[in-house]
């Protein structure tokens, strides 16, 4: 079922993405779909501080990788990449009202970590920060809102045309002659933790 707007999903089918919401009674199905054509299903739970985004590190990019996108203008553009990490980030907001819902904001970036700290302003104050390169795709850029219990699906387009586009870099790898889909399926859940109480005796 999709959960996008008709720009939105026109933007992300150009730039080689698909994108769907699921509920947990369609899961066994999608599930058996996968196995039975000799896909492995592989099961990861991640947490994350309340208002901080989470971060899935989809593998290295090879050397002189280039990657073309399609912008929100439909503009074609592309980039030769030398080094880092193809990264899936996800930030949310938590609806309580009218019904417990998240707005779910996911991103397509390559990041790439230099491995050494430098100096940047933070306001009125100097930090040293890690030196991480990040680049994003802005056309790629996903919305939607999950109720409860839903999951977000997240591949690449079925069409293999487009091997240069972003949703094929990201979601298509190649081993042995033989091309791998990578295919992710995402289930927020927002969890209570309990705030250790601090008793103070004045004696």
């Amino acid at each position: 079922m999709m959960r996008v707007d008709a720009p939105l999903a026109a933007s992300l089918a150009r730039n080689g993405i698909r994108v769907g919401v699921g509920t947990p009674a369609a899961w066994p199905a999608i599930k058996a779909i996968i196995e039975s054509g000799g896909g492995v299903v592989r099961r990861d739970q991640l947490s994350v501080a309340r208002g901080q985004p989470l971060a899935l590190d989809l593998g290295p990019v090879p050397e002189g990788t280039s990657i073309f996108a399609y912008d929100k203008s439909g503009r074609l553009a592309g980039r030769t990449f030398d080094a880092g990490h193809y990264v899936t980030h996800i930030d949310y907001l938590y609806q309580a009202d009218p019904v417990d819902a998240l707005d779910v904001q996911i991103g397509l970036e390559i990041r790439n970590d230099h491995g050494v700290m430098t100096w940047e302003r933070q306001g009125a104050i100097i930090r040293q920060v890690p030196s991480i390169d990040h680049f994003g795709f802005e056309g790629a850029k996903i919305l939607a809102t999950l109720s409860r219990d839903e999951f977000l699906v997240l591949g690449p387009d079925a069409d293999q045309s487009g091997a240069y586009l972003v949703g094929s870099r990201f979601f298509v790898r190649e081993r042995d002659g033989e091309f791998y889909e990578t295919m992710l399926f995402l289930t927020p859940k927002v969890m209570a933790t309990s705030v250790p109480t601090v008793t103070r005796n004045d004696g």
